[in-house]
């Protein structure tokens, strides 16, 4: 985490193992960052027609009606707010305009998908409501739990993720007129800034203007493999190649991707062909592999989103395995490789544990 002496350590531990294993140009950098922080467990609380439910937050998400998004503000609403729902998807500022009542001042409510989570924070802050509620859209038995997500450094808005079945019964109350649908609820929170640290380092030989970059988080797993390939690359074994490789190893991905933001800008399109090659030599060599969503959300979004190519494996995060992907992985590896069903696939996935 930001600030912690792990973090500290880890880039001391990158950089003391590429100037003892490589010969390539380091360069370590710092910037600023909010790093954010939840002081106390957010509260949450609705009235319709004068029946008050006191609604549960956990960051289980099978238990939890609600949980915080990265980057939310702090809010105090002790009072009761006006609900007001904002109609299709709250992505155009129309959607914003036609809400009735309008959102100045009130509690508005919107349902996930058709764009990005900041988006929606931003309209939210334009239009100066008292807070915003995001529900998720049930579309899948994943997407009907409340999930953590992330408004961006940016956000100014104080904000909850609301399950689908709680946020669709809140809908329904502010557009029945018939109905009166308030809102109270407390978030405390931490936004300081510290300083970040990212390191990016290059190999001495191939073209500088044909650069291809092997990025990870400085998480334990993924620190581990970038580190193994960019010392594979210094024997005997691999020819010169005629690209340039750039390793780097990206902070605060527990705070939003945000320091691999830093990179892109400077990059120039490149293939998007990696997927498949992966695939090709997991099916080669006989091993299991699964798909894994590729919608921006790591590192490699900052490439997507500047037109750059990307493509990867996934170390895991706080998912579950299912007993279909154990039964199967078992089928082509021993049992006691093949992982645990019903457990998330990294038990350490931002923990302290990660090390």
């Amino acid at each position: 985490a930001v600030e912690a002496i792990g973090f500290n350590r880890t880039l001391d531990y990158i950089t003391n193992f590429l100037s003892v294993n490589t010969e390539f140009k380091i360069k370590k950098t710092f910037f600023n960052l909010r790093n954010f922080q939840l002081l106390r467990n957010p509260t949450l609380s609705s009235t319709i027609n004068g029946v008050v439910k006191t609604h549960i937050y956990s960051t289980n998400p099978a238990i939890g009606e609600f949980n915080y998004p990265l980057y939310t503000t702090s809010a105090n609403i002790s009072s009761d707010i006006l609900i007001t729902a904002i109609p299709n998807l709250g992505c155009p500022d129309d959607d914003w305009l036609v809400a009735r009542p309008a959102p100045a001042g009130l509690v508005a409510i919107v349902k996930r998908g058709g764009c990005a989570f900041q988006s929606k924070g931003t309209l939210a802050s334009k239009y100066n409501v008292a807070a915003l509620l995001l529900y998720n859209d049930g579309i899948t038995p994943s997407n009907m739990r409340p999930t953590k997500i992330n408004l961006g450094q940016n956000n100014r808005v104080p904000a909850l993720f609301l399950s689908y079945d709680l946020g669709k019964s809140l809908v329904t109350a502010a557009n029945d007129p018939s109905q009166v649908a308030t809102i109270r609820l407390t978030i405390l929170t931490d936004n300081e800034l510290n300083p970040v640290g990212n390191i990016c380092a290059n190999t001495t030989t191939g073209d500088p203007t044909q650069t291809i970059v092997i990025g990870s988080s400085d998480s334990a797993a993924n620190l581990a493999l970038a580190a193994a390939l960019s010392s594979l690359l210094e024997t005997s074994n691999y020819p010169t190649y005629k690209y340039r490789i750039r390793f780097c190893w990206w902070g605060a991905e527990e705070l939003g991707k945000t320091a691999s933001t830093t990179t892109p800008a400077t990059a120039k399109s490149g293939s998007n062909k990696m997927i498949t090659l992966f695939q090709d030599w997991f099916n080669r060599n006989q091993l299991p592999w699964d798909y894994t969503n590729f919608d921006g959300r790591s590192d490699y979004g900052s490439f997507l989103a500047a037109g750059i190519g990307a493509g990867g494996l996934f170390s895991g995060a706080d998912a579950m395995k299912i007993i279909e992907q154990v039964n199967r992985y078992a089928a082509m590896l021993v049992r006691n490789l093949s992982g645990t069903a019903s457990i998330r696939q990294d038990i350490c996935y931002h923990q302290s544990c990660d090390k």
